[in-house]
């Protein structure tokens, strides 16, 4: 996990591993949390594995709009 200023976004990156184990439900629920207090924070996760496909309907069914998924 790494966290950055990325000009308009302070953005919080995540590559690896989505699986059980890497309880990545947790930075969905902060996307939520953040999304109305902090729109200039933004999660990028980054890779594949088991749980990629709930976590991005998870992220969708919130409509979740700082939180982006990349391969």
């Amino acid at each position: 996990v790494a966290a950055h200023f990325s000009g308009d976004f302070f953005e919080v990156v995540y590559a690896g591993n989505m699986g059980r184990p890497q309880a990545l439900h947790t930075v969905i629920e902060a996307a939520q949390l953040l999304q109305a207090r902090a729109s200039r924070v933004r999660f990028t996760l980054i890779g594949g594995g088991t749980e990629k496909a709930r976590l991005q309907a998870l992220a969708a069914e919130r409509g979740l709009f700082n939180v982006r998924f990349l391969p």
